[in-house]
């Protein structure tokens, strides 16, 4: 599924209560009918939401453990790459660690 922004699932859902197809919207935002489906449809995504949380909650507790390790290892890298590529994140960060650590803990750490 392609990443909407807030602002264009806004215009989806007000456009479709407009009485536009979903066809068409899909076509205009350049996604799936399935996408449009997705969010316009709020039942649809309590159900789809709903049915994930219980597949998962149905896995034995290892694989659960498994992969959230995994996720966390994702987002770790994941931000580790974004603070060495791009300086806009980096200065986010060392201003929000500024507010959380003394100074000489955020030189420690960067």
């Amino acid at each position: 599924m392609k990443k909407l922004t807030k602002k264009q699932v806004e215009e989806i859902r007000k456009l479709y209560s407009e009485g536009l197809s979903v066809k068409v919207l899909a076509d205009q935002f350049n996604v799936s009918h399935l996408t449009i489906r997705y969010w316009v449809n709020e039942e649809l995504r309590k159900k789809i939401k709903e049915l994930t949380v219980n597949a998962f909650k149905k896995r034995p507790i290892e694989e659960r453990r498994a992969i959230n390790r995994k996720y966390a290892e994702y987002r770790k890298n994941y931000s580790r790459n974004r603070y060495q590529n791009e300086e806009a994140f980096r200065n986010k960060v060392k201003k929000r660690m500024k507010r959380y650590r003394t100074s000489k803990e955020v030189k420690a750490l960067v």
